[in-house]
């Protein structure tokens, strides 16, 4: 794909933002003593993950006593660098095939678009703050 059809694509898109919140990502695990401390679920949240964890299970009808949720990362981050810690969970307890998540929280494309030094939609700080090396691109 070239650079102008990423433009078009990824133009509007939130990653372009420099704007930082406090962001948790968070795992769901299944406390069945068959699956004890298997994770089902990745996600992210700024409202805290207790709170979030209550509306999963409101939504989908699950017993609050069968599972746990545990905050794996936190941070003041951008939505680029959310997305990235929170793909790198995903990709961390099997995958978007294995876990309930429905899709992936980043795509290769977008990962490799907007880390890109030059030519990108981009802004400086996403891209010093990306080199702690938390981010695994096998993740997808």
């Amino acid at each position: 794909m070239q650079r102008k059809d990423f433009t078009s694509r990824y133009g509007g898109s939130g990653f372009q933002s420099s704007a930082s919140t406090e962001t948790a990502i968070y795992a769901i695990w299944d406390t069945d003593p068959e699956f004890y401390k298997e994770v089902v679920y990745v996600g992210k949240t700024n409202q805290g993950k207790d709170e979030r964890f209550k509306q999963h299970c409101k939504d989908k009808s699950l017993d609050e006593d069968d599972y746990r949720s545990t905050e794996i990362a936190k941070g003041d981050w951008t939505p680029f660098e959310t997305a990235t810690h929170e793909q790198y969970g995903i990709g961390e307890y099997g995958g978007k095939g294995y876990l309930w998540n429905k899709i992936n929280a980043l795509d290769k494309a977008k990962w490799v678009w907007f880390r890109e030094p030059t030519g990108a939609p981009h802004n400086k700080k996403q891209q010093t703050k990306l080199t702690d090396g938390h981010f695994i691109p096998e993740a997808f």
